[in-house]
């Protein structure tokens, strides 16, 4: 009979709040093996062995793989736990930003969604845009395979500084040649971000009141939505500056087909007359 200080492999489990099959699989890897096994091959625990257990699943909570709490295991010392802690204590303050990143993304992203949603395509109408920046790749090319790559790119760009933009990857084009009706001679892709991003290529949008007009449809047919928002600035004496924007309300993230999406293209206002 064992005595009082030892814990069969089920009551070990259920003190701990694991199953068998975990105790199992970690003796089997090395990890975390019984004190002692029977010669009817049953684990036998100590009570003890609860504290060693805990150190497990404090380090396992910090998405520490196996492997290295083994290693720690192997070689635990108060001088190689600080050397653990400081190093954990940098990827948790990490996730901790891309958390925040995340949940302003997701904040932003749902007025974009509402925006969409309170739009009625072929609206065209004055808004108030505040300042932005926008993290940017120039292309001198037509071709649309360069300018994939180009995009994807510019993504991996973004990636690397932390930006996720909640429009994905806008266009921007001259005004001079939307009026010359030159609709395929795009300047560059860009991913807007509310901040200049030290180290990254970033162009200022100016704040200001911009002529908008919505497009329902594959970009290619952008064209007539360019038409009809210049006919509405030379009918309301608007007078455009700048460059034209094209970002995206509704993209692939919500949308199957392209025929879906919703494109807010805008260019900025100098003055207008009632």
């Amino acid at each position: 009979m064992e005595n009082s200080r030892t814990l069969t492999a089920g009551e070990f489990a259920k003190i701990v709040g694991v199953t068998k099959h975990t105790l199992f699989h970690y003796d089997e890897i090395g990890l975390f093996s019984p004190e002692r096994k029977g010669k009817n091959g049953y684990r036998y625990y100590s009570i003890a062995q609860i504290e060693v257990f805990d150190v497990i699943y404090t380090l396992k909570d910090l998405d520490m793989p196996l492997s290295e709490i083994r290693e720690y295991l192997d070689r635990r010392s108060p001088e190689n736990l600080l050397e653990l802690l400081d190093k954990e204590q940098k990827i948790v303050e990490q996730k901790q930003k891309r958390l925040k990143r995340t949940k302003e993304w997701i904040m932003k992203k749902r007025e974009v969604l509402r925006e969409a949603a309170a739009v009625e395509i072929r609206q065209i109408e004055l808004i108030e845009m505040p300042a932005s920046y926008a993290v940017t790749a120039r292309v001198n090319s037509n071709d649309e395979k360069v300018w994939a790559m180009e995009a994807g790119k510019l993504l991996n760009i973004c990636e690397s500084f932390g930006i996720k933009g909640v429009y994905g990857i806008g266009y921007k084009q001259s005004l001079h040649n939307v009026i010359e009706e030159i609709y395929d001679n795009y300047e560059s892709a860009y991913v807007v971000t509310d901040k200049k991003i030290p180290g990254a290529s970033c162009e200022e949008r100016p704040a200001g009141t911009y002529l908008a007009a919505y497009h329902k449809g594959h970009w290619e047919e952008l064209p007539s939505t360019y038409g009809r928002m210049l006919e509405y600035a030379r009918e309301k004496g608007l007078e455009l500056c700048g460059d034209c924007y094209e970002d995206y309300l509704l993209d692939g993230l919500t949308q199957k087909s392209e025929d879906e999406y919703v494109t807010r293209v805008s260019c900025r206002t100098v003055s207008h007359k009632n």
